[in-house]
This record gives structure tokens, C-alpha cells and sequence, in this order.
């Protein structure tokens, strides 16, 4: 990644951070997405806001230093938050 476009991605990435707590305050209880719900199907580590506090330390970083290993962390997390299973 070069250093030029990181301010452009860091942007976006904090823009959709926002709408992602936004949405999870209106919309958390009923998809449960809670911690308590998402902890009742063994993905209590997979919340919106750990999320956010990971995204928050990756933006932190220098561009030069993000590793592909970066990535992987964050669409592991997306993707487990996301997978259907059934409610509770």
C-alpha cells in the first residue's frame, strides 16, 4: 500500500467505524449482536466494539508496517460476527 492513499482508506474506514456503531446501537439487540447474545453462541470476542478498538489500533499504524496478516484479522472477525446461526 503506498502512504498516499492511506489518508483516503483511513478516512472511509473511520467513516464506516461510525455508521457500524451507529447501527449496532439502533439495530444490536434485535440481530443479536450484543456481547451477552453473541457470547451465547461462543463469539462473545466478536463484537462491534472490539472491532472498532482493533480497527482504531490497526489506523494507528504506519502504512508501511500493515501486513496482509492485518487484513485477515479484521474480515476473520467481520465474517464470524455475520455468519448466520440460529437465534436464541
Amino acid at each position: 500500500m503506498d502512504g498516499d492513499s492511506w489518508p483516503s482508506i483511513r478516512a472511509n474506514i473511520e467513516q464506516n467505524l461510525h455508521e457500524l456503531t451507529k447501527t449496532n446501537a439502533r439495530l444490536g439487540k434485535d440481530l443479536q449482536f450484543t456481547s451477552e447474545a453473541l457470547g451465547k453462541r461462543k463469539r462473545g470476542a466478536f463484537t462491534a466494539q472490539k472491532l472498532t478498538k482493533d480497527l482504531n489500533r490497526f489506523l494507528a499504524k504506519d502504512p508501511k508496517t500493515v501486513l496482509n496478516n492485518d487484513y485477515a484479522h479484521f474480515f476473520t472477525h467481520i465474517r464470524t460476527m455475520i455468519t448466520p446461526l440460529p437465534l436464541l
